[in-house]
């Protein structure tokens, strides 16, 4: 009585640790999606995946990209074994495989389902030098989808909570890649508005300067005859008049007047650029009008002769 009553218990201990076993998966599936939501980039993103898988219950990952058809190793993580992780992503990229109905990876894309391979070592259809660089025994993959294209790989082996791998990883995993596919479609659309945003800052300043130089027009066609620079027809002194001040915003656009403040408190062209939001091609073409104007022949001559005429 009293041996079935402990193994009773034993059952239920069991039981209660798998259970909490797989639920920690799960919940570090959501943690592990949650943290890549960091990523910048899309190599980012990749590059990070591996190591998450890790995270939820595997000693081996292996992350690939599909490119017009072939499946190609991107990234890998092995347990306390970088040069095996190299060796696999080399195996990989170096031997890409057409996705055709001789490997069971073409079949999971056509069904969109991660799968369980039970007897990788003996199956002919695994990929040859995938299998033998790890010697799998086992291994669950999954697709990677944005909208309904397929657009990566998943696998991963070696259950660090048991010796097999089991239905219940192939789950975990897919669920994971069901999220990669939303992370790496966020991504794309973020580096893509990025790159729209630094196209219109490039767009305003190619606008500011056709402005500028109107107006740079407009003030030497009104100027006369005495187009002379100011550094020319005002007496050099430590400390410019006042009318030397108003003379100096009267050649300067107002962007070249927010240029001279910036240069005269030491500010490099690119740091110019940042905190105007424009090109550094625009900052360096603003500086070379307002030497022009002000006859100076370097930024710190400039600097030096105007800086107390607070333009």
């Amino acid at each position: 009585m009293a041996l079935t009553i402990r193994l009773h218990q034993m059952q239920v201990f069991l039981r209660d640790s798998l259970f909490n076993e797989r639920t920690h998966s799960i919940m570090e599936v959501q943690r592990a999606l949650q943290r890549l939501r960091s990523a910048q980039t899309l190599d980012q993103l990749v590059d990070r995946i591996p190591e998450e898988i890790h995270g939820f219950g595997f000693r081996r990952a292996l992350v690939s990209r599909i490119d017009d058809s072939r499946w190609i190793a991107r990234a890998a993580f092995v347990q306390e074994d970088p040069k095996l992780a190299e060796a696999m992503v080399s195996a990989g990229s170096a031997n890409p495989r057409q996705l055709t109905h001789v490997l069971p990876e073409a079949e999971m894309l056509r069904r969109r389902q991660s799968i369980l391979i039970p007897d990788a070592q003996s199956n002919p259809r695994i990929h040859p030098e995938l299998k033998d660089v790890t010697r799998t025994k086992a291994y669950v993959a999954a697709p990677v989808m944005s909208g309904a294209d397929a657009i990566g790989l998943l696998h991963a082996d070696e259950a660090t909570d048991s010796t097999r791998v089991e239905d219940f990883h192939r789950e975990v995993l897919g669920m994971f890649a069901e999220g990669i596919g939303y992370a790496v479609e966020r991504t794309v659309l973020h580096d893509r508005l990025r790159t729209l945003r630094n196209q219109l800052q490039e767009h305003t300043a190619r606008v500011n300067d056709i402005v500028d130089e109107f107006v740079d027009s407009d003030i030497r066609l009104n100027a006369g005859n005495d187009t002379a620079p100011i550094a020319a027809r005002v007496p050099r002194t430590a400390s410019p008049p006042a009318d030397e001040a108003d003379s100096v915003r009267s050649l300067l656009t107002h962007r070249e007047q927010d240029v001279f403040r910036l240069m005269a408190i030491g500010h490099t062209n690119a740091r110019i650029a940042s905190n105007l939001i424009v090109s550094e091609g625009t900052v360096k073409s603003h500086v070379k009008h307002i030497l022009r104007k002000l006859g100076a022949a370097n930024r710190a001559e400039a600097v030096s002769r105007f800086y107390r005429s607070d333009v």
